[in-house]
């Protein structure tokens, strides 16, 4: 064979075996879409069975759970108010009963990582500091007027008010302007059973009026009020029996359901 015929079938059989191995797809990155998680506290206020997020003031007296942003292989809480103490559960679970003030909580967190992508195993350390106060010493952000429509009558704008009956701080006597024409006195405490609880961004609230009161009045009524984040915006879930009902002891089938949505004035 001559030689530029054997160069030339040299060159057909490179370019034949690499059409072969020739794959066009890419291989996808193996550390794509890691991202190192820095650690946090996010402390949730437990009214009745409802959890909201709260910033920096405790009301004593509520229970409050503390838990990590990042998940992790071991946890391990501490607290200024009782240094002996360790927690190693992956939420802190706390209630302050008699002490007012400043509470700081460590929470050191261990977590096992994929060192290939950047990851390391080892620990994190986080402080954060919260402030316990009586109920009776501040106002909760719940409290005000709330201009909003209901599920009840949604044409109609409505002006809901959740207020301490009396003057001040007051957590003995509250009062909602919900349902829509429900003959409540102003004093509800006064006429009728009423439970209720309170924190900084929620209240569940209960109340029931006298047998005398029940010809011209709501019977039952129960409501649960979430103020949002910012604080802007009241969402409450309300219930009742309505004074229309047939039977003289009404059962909870006759209950109605309603919302109010409303922003603050």
């Amino acid at each position: 064979m001559r030689p530029h015929n054997l160069v030339w079938s040299l060159i057909a059989t490179i370019l034949l075996a690499m059409s072969g191995c020739y794959n066009n797809s890419i291989a996808p990155e193996p550390c794509a879409g890691y991202r190192y998680e820095p650690l946090s506290i996010i402390a949730h206020e437990r009214i009745v069975s409802v959890e909201t997020e709260i910033q920096d003031t405790i009301f004593r007296q509520k229970i409050m759970r503390f838990r990590s942003t990042k998940k992790s292989t071991r946890y391990e809480w501490t607290t200024s108010f009782d240094t002996t103490r360790l927690w190693t559960d992956s939420v802190l679970t706390l209630t302050f009963m008699n002490y007012d003030g400043p509470v700081k909580i460590r929470l050191i967190t261990f977590t096992e990582q994929d060192s290939s992508c950047g990851g390391r195993n080892g620990y994190d350390t986080i402080y954060r500091t919260f402030y316990v106060v009586r109920q009776d010493s501040i106002d909760s952000r719940i409290f005000g007027k709330y201009f909003g429509y209901t599920t009840e009558r949604p044409s109609e704008p409505l002006l809901v008010e959740i207020a301490h009956i009396g003057s001040g701080p007051n957590p003995y006597q509250v009062k909602i302007t919900l349902p829509i024409g429900c003959n409540y006195p102003s004093n509800p405490k006064r006429y009728g059973t009423v439970y209720f609880d309170y924190g900084w961004r929620t209240i569940v609230y209960n109340y029931s009026p006298p047998y005398d009161f029940w010809e011209d009045n709501c019977r039952n009524m129960s409501a649960t009020g979430i103020l949002s984040a910012d604080g802007d915006t009241m969402n409450i879930q309300y219930s009742f029996i309505p004074p229309t009902a047939d039977d003289q002891f009404p059962d909870e089938s006759y209950r109605k359901y309603f919302s109010f949505v409303g922003v603050r004035q």
